[in-house]
């Protein structure tokens, strides 16, 4: 009987019926003898500055994603990339990077396309790769056509080995082309619309919004070793360059290369940065340009705040799941010249640190790290922990071992990969919101910081940051979704603000929008803001400098009218949708 049910629920149901139960496997299996139209590969993530080495392939029948590292969401998100209509991901090394082993998500199928993607992680693995050469060529002789491409997530200081480059030599062809992941010749992330946003705050205080230290996407057109150009390359119309050249340069993110129709290297959508033009967008808002100039005649920033401490960077102020303009949790404290703490470590927080600071001053970042406090074991405080701590043992070996602060859960996670060894402690549970009394400096009085972590309005967060100096407190929500934050036990931005009142703090700072309000968040009146300032990623302040913060606003809400205006009619049409509702409840 119960069988007989189970089948006509499923025979009538709409969502679970045939119609959708058996024609996509049918229409798959049709497909699965067709040969694909269009095949192309594109480069979302080319591993600069702490971004992901990931590359996407797609034909006309199908998606797949080749690595999906730390930060590859975002530049998904960025570049309009929808990797929810991906088929399956391969990963090509048994690390924090990949996770999973091949075997765990391949199956046995054949090989119908020439390209291969080759990850050598160290030099260690070398005498095995080289004792299966013979496997290899054999392989390409017998079951493929000639290797066209060859993707290297290989490190760099492996592809250029000699042991490797003979490989390459003795096993592909002339024709065979590369293209070199994770170059230093790349020093771009490819996360272009972060410094979009700060070309266009920088305007507003330079040293609040300071330029990001990594460097711009690569000029040349000889993008890797061996890797012709094409008739898409009108530099070149020849097509073709010379193959003894051995300068192994990058690839930058959204380079695509075209294997069916072979048009092989396309850069018409590569990443890139036009710092003019950003400017330039601003400029063109009405009533932008006096704004800035009469900002610019009435605020004086302090000089003396440029070597004044402690200092407040915020490399992540979006909740939830990063995007192209705010990155999740991570706020990192410089409590003095030479000493950093950080609050809360969501994904990229360490490529944040890289973007920030260039690569050169993100060493000496990491190896004066001192401290990690971890608020609460929601990813987007915490999953950028592993890397940050993975590069810090890379990069800077000798530096003194961490101190974390975090939720005792958060052990079993760490061993699951090495670097909990730098790790002094870790304690206390669940989630909570954190106070820094921090010493003196040049004989002034001690400062306070107070950190909410993820909270709705709370008495013992008010307690313990009875008279902080700076209160950073998370402003999820918009002001009339209330009921929404409640439920999910996060604070609209008056409630931030009035806990910051009601402790006598001096200054608040607002962190942790929904992104929702990625650009800017709807705010109260400028009145209601004068000790209050709103966090953006890549945003330093000091205390002299939140003294001044509120005299930002007239420039910067003119800024973002256009955004702002979308967001007060959303707020209208939430508020007429309700009205109905309870018009509706009435009769």
């Amino acid at each position: 009987m119960s069988s007989s049910v189970a089948a006509i629920a499923s025979a009538t149901d709409p969502l679970t019926g045939p119609k959708y139960e058996r024609e996509p496997n049918v229409l798959r299996k049709k497909l699965a003898s067709v040969v694909p139209g269009t095949v192309n590969l594109q480069v979302l993530g080319a591993g600069a500055n702490g971004s992901p080495s990931a590359v996407y392939l797609f034909t006309d029948q199908s998606r797949y994603l080749f690595n999906c590292g730390e930060g590859t969401q975002r530049l998904a998100h960025e570049y309009k990339t929808r990797l929810s209509r991906l088929e399956q991901i391969f990963v090509t090394r048994n690390t924090w990077a990949a996770i999973v082993r091949s075997v765990d998500v391949t199956e046995h199928g054949e090989t119908a396309l020439s390209f291969v993607f080759l990850d050598v992680p160290c030099e260690n693995y070398l005498p095995g790769l080289l004792s299966h050469a013979k496997t290899i060529k054999d392989l390409g002789e017998q079951q493929l056509t000639e290797v066209c491409l060859v993707v290297h997530f290989t490190p760099h200081e492996v592809s250029t080995c000699q042991k490797y480059q003979k490989f390459l030599r003795n096993h592909f062809s002339p024709g065979t082309q590369h293209i070199y992941l994770s170059s230093p010749h790349n020093q771009f992330s490819g996360y272009a619309a972060a410094h979009r946003i700060q070309h266009q705050l920088h305007q507003l205080a330079p040293r609040i919004f300071p330029l990001l230290g990594e460097q711009f996407p690569c000029q040349s057109q000889n993008l890797s070793l061996n890797l012709k150009k094409t008739k898409l390359d009108e530099a070149d119309p020849e097509g073709g360059v010379d193959a003894s050249t051995e300068t192994e340069q990058g690839v930058v993110s959204m380079t695509s290369f075209h294997l069916r129709p072979k048009k092989g290297l396309d850069q018409t959508l590569a990443a890139k940065l036009t710092p003019e033009e950003y400017v330039k967008e601003t400029h063109a808002v009405p009533g932008f340009t006096e704004l800035l100039a009469k900002l610019k005649a009435e605020t004086d920033f302090p000089s003396s705040a440029a070597s004044s401490y402690p200092r407040i960077i915020f490399l992540g102020t979006g909740s939830c799941i990063p995007n192209k303009t705010r990155n999740v949790s991570s706020i990192l404290i410089q409590t003095a010249a030479e000493a950093f703490m950080l609050l809360d470590c969501g994904e990229g927080t360490y490529g944040q640190i890289v973007r920030l600071y260039g690569s050169a001053r993100a060493v000496e970042v990491l190896r004066q790290l001192q401290a990690v406090y971890v608020s609460h074991l929601h990813a987007d405080h915490h999953i950028g922990l592993i890397g940050l701590l993975r590069e810090r043992r890379q990069l800077a070996p000798k530096a003194t071992p961490l101190l974390l602060l975090a939720p005792r859960q958060i052990e079993p996670w760490l061993e699951f990969t090495p670097p909990d060894r730098e790790i002094e402690d870790a304690h206390c549970t669940n989630s909570f919101g954190v106070s820094l009394t921090l010493k003196a400096h040049h004989d002034g009085e001690p400062v306070k910081i107070t950190y909410s972590g993820d909270t709705m309005p709370c008495l013992d967060l008010i307690e313990l940051g009875r008279n902080s100096t700076v209160l950073i407190h998370e402003a999820t929500m918009e002001d009339d979704l209330e009921e929404e934050a409640r439920i999910k036990t996060h604070s609209t931005i008056s409630q931030a603000i009035q806990q910051g009142r009601n402790m006598g703090a001096k200054h608040t700072i607002l962190t942790h929008f929904s992104q929702r309000y990625a650009k800017c968040p709807r705010l109260p009146s400028v009145e209601d803001m004068q000790q209050v300032a709103i966090a953006f990623d890549n945003m330093q302040v000091t205390l002299e400098d939140l003294q001044e913060y509120h005299k930002l606003y007239p420039a910067l809400l003119a800024m973002y009218a256009e955004y702002t205006e979308e967001l007060e009619q959303r707020a209208v049409k939430r508020e007429l949708k309700q009205e109905r509702k309870r018009k509706l409840a009435q009769t």
